[in-house]
């Protein structure tokens, strides 16, 4: 769906678009416009809506419907003349671009010129832009129709059913992959909303290795990830796997040798044990790091197929903040992270915090204070209460998304360490769709993704569906 920025054109603000002169005369020269209402669609008549401006999500970035307005400058202050769009910097600024002059706008009414910019012109942005999504945070869902039930493939994923959805990803195509995992299978919904499945026949066992992944069998699996090269990742989490799907749709267990317990650290990763890992996630150099959910650690495999623990000592309390992750305590650790400064953010599900393990390998504590409820919004996430999270995931803006699970919310940590609630009212059930997604209920959420147009796709486990709804990023 489009994100649409209305313009509030009144007089005020058409006088400071076109820079000195008087009220009337800056009205008259945008033809005086009819207030501009609130409009969700994909196809704007120009010649209707000529004065509203819209941000493009894919490239974030605020443009205006008719490019050849004609804004121009009265007296000796410069104008906006033929302006092409206005691109969206923050919460509060923006740059204007135009044929003859390039310049930053700021909330404060003040402009910067970026170059070739006599002298500068001023909007009162946050008076008189509204981002009508950012008001409203729409919630929809991508993906079932709710109750379990007998799984769908080849149509309107919408109209199908999930059961018990746990992960999320999404490929550099836009493509969403979903941790089926009562179904036993990985599914896809390709962005026309068309699901299939891509692994697993639905019987919850182990088999199928070296050949087609829909010919082979999962159990339960928890946790999905897609790589760079369209390599998909599965946490086979009541296999005690890691399973790969290649490009060419084979698969095969890259990690795990299906006896749930702890070995193999400092050797290859097919020869190792794991106990239900839970998620899967794989950095840019192509390391992979694993949630052992039941051994309370985090594991790395490295590019040789080599396995070892980077965090947790197998003791399933809290404790170890400050000092090296292996001599750490996590408790049931459900969800990892990694971001492009090779920071690990986990969810320690059983001690309602989200850890952070820098690259220096030393492990901290980024939100909550280990009391399990409900506290801390607006405030700093280390003093905010959590209630068994279960997935995290990290920007390349260094900004967290946090699926507060028992509270039934999506919690956000900006780079400020400000924690905030963007989805779920806290209470457990199903509604809100269509409307803002702070109104809405969930039922557990838990694996998460992003796109690049800061859309967030949910795994709304207990509600059997994939949730989606917009972030200011």
């Amino acid at each position: 769906m489009r994100r649409w920025i209305t313009a509030i054109l009144t007089t005020a603000l058409a006088a400071s678009l076109v820079g000195a002169g008087s009220a009337a005369q800056a009205h008259k020269r945008t033809h005086d416009p009819d207030p501009v209402g609130v409009m969700e669609s994909e196809v704007v008549p120009r010649e209707v809506w000529r004065h509203q401006l819209s941000l493009l999500p894919a490239r974030e970035r605020l443009e205006v419907m008719r490019k050849n307005v004609g804004w121009s400058a009265l007296g000796a202050d410069p104008g906006l003349w033929q302006p092409e769009e206005l691109a969206y910097l923050t919460e509060d600024e923006l740059t204007q671009l135009e044929h003859h002059n390039n310049f930053r706008l700021q909330g404060d009414g003040l402009a910067t010129r970026i170059e070739h910019l006599k002298s500068p012109a001023t909007i009162p942005v946050l008076q008189n832009l509204i981002d009508t999504e950012r008001a409203s945070r729409a919630i929809t869902t991508l993906a079932g129709v709710g109750p379990q039930g007998v799984a769908g493939d080849g149509g309107p994923a919408i109209s199908t059913r999930l059961s018990f959805p746990k992960g999320v990803a999404l490929d550099a195509a836009g493509n969403v992959y979903v941790a089926d995992s009562d179904y036993h299978r990985i599914r896809k919904i390709d962005t026309a909303g068309i699901i299939t499945t891509i692994a697993g026949d639905g019987n919850g066992v182990f088999a199928g290795d070296g050949g087609p992944a829909t010919n082979a069998r999962l159990n339960s699996p928890h946790g999905v990830a897609v790589e760079t090269t369209g390599t998909i990742y599965i946490a086979d989490t009541l296999n005690h796997r890691i399973r790969k799907i290649d490009t060419a749709g084979i698969i095969t267990t890259i990690a795990g040798n299906g006896n749930g317990g702890f070995a193999g650290d400092g050797g290859p990763a097919t020869n190792a044990q794991l106990n239900s890992p839970h998620e899967v996630a794989v950095d840019t150099t192509g390391t992979i790091y694993i949630a052992d959910a039941f051994n309370n650690r985090i594991r790395k495999i490295d590019t040789a197929g080599i396995i070892t623990t980077i965090a947790g000592n197998g003791n399933g309390v809290f404790g170890g903040d400050g000092g090296p992750a292996t001599n750490a305590q996590l408790h049931t650790p459900l969800g990892v992270a990694v971001d492009t400064a090779a920071n690990l953010y986990v969810a320690d599900f059983g001690n309602h915090r989200i850890r952070k393990i820098d690259a220096a390998g030393v492990i901290t504590t980024h939100a909550g204070d280990g009391a399990r409820g409900f506290a801390g919004d607006g405030g700093r996430a280390v003093n905010a209460q959590l209630r068994f999270p279960r997935a995290v995931v990290v920007t390349t803006a260094g900004l967290l998304y946090v699926a507060d699970s028992g509270n039934h919310r999506i919690r956000k940590i900006d780079v400020g360490g400000v924690i905030t609630t963007l989805a779920g009212d806290g209470q457990r059930g199903f509604a809100g769709d269509g409307g803002p997604a702070t109104a809405a209920q969930l039922a557990f959420p838990n694996g998460m993704a992003m796109d690049t147009t800061g859309a967030i796709y949910v795994a709304d486990v207990f509600n059997h569906r994939v949730r989606k709804f917009r972030s200011a990023r």
